[in-house]
């Protein structure tokens, strides 16, 4: 269920005729991670606050990117608080779970796996030849090419969100109702 970068570049090399170099490899795949896959495929966790006292702000774990929900200690979903300068604090003292987005660890050689689904092999495979021509960009043809991976990986990716129901051009919301 996953991959690693060492296997998008096998597959990228077998596109086309050029060897590429594994500590460029590891910073344009830690890139594509990190800055190109949208935030809704990064990893989610949860931190639990037991026992906090309410309005006191209690440090928010440092992978932080945004929350999903948090619940009170009876599973039920609770609206009332705020997160601020990485702390976050409750109305009401009590036990609650944040359930966040993480941001995502450089991954530190290209042989670790990539904590994407192996659908996402390709697109990267695909940013990687984009990133080498992009870098080698001393002719026309470096150019042409450049322009014509990044439009397939741009492609394979809006293909990939779409059969994942994640709409790459906007973030959506739901609106909880309370009566």
């Amino acid at each position: 269920m996953s991959f690693t970068i060492s296997s998008a570049k096998t597959l990228a090399e077998s596109w086309f005729e050029e060897t590429l170099d594994d500590a460029l490899i590891l910073i344009w795949g830690n890139e594509f991670l990190q800055r190109i896959v949208s935030n809704k495929l990064w990893l989610k966790k949860t931190q639990v606050f037991e026992n906090v006292e309410a309005n006191t702000p209690t440090a928010i774990a440092a992978g932080f990117v945004r929350s999903i929900k948090v619940e009170d200690s009876n599973d039920v979903e609770y609206s009332g608080y705020q997160i601020k300068n990485g702390n976050i604090s409750f109305n009401v003292a009590g036990t609650y779970g944040l359930t966040y987005v993480e941001y995502p660890d450089k991954l530190a050689d290209i042989t670790k796996a990539f904590p994407l689904p192996d659908a996402f092999e390709y697109p990267l495979a695909e940013f990687l030849i984009f990133k080498y021509y992009n870098f080698e960009l001393d002719d026309e043809d470096s150019k042409q090419a450049s322009e014509e991976y990044e439009q397939r990986f741009t492609y394979s990716l809006k293909k990939l969100y779409g059969e994942l129901e994640i709409d790459s051009e906007s973030d959506s919301f739901q609106v909880t109702m309370r009566w």
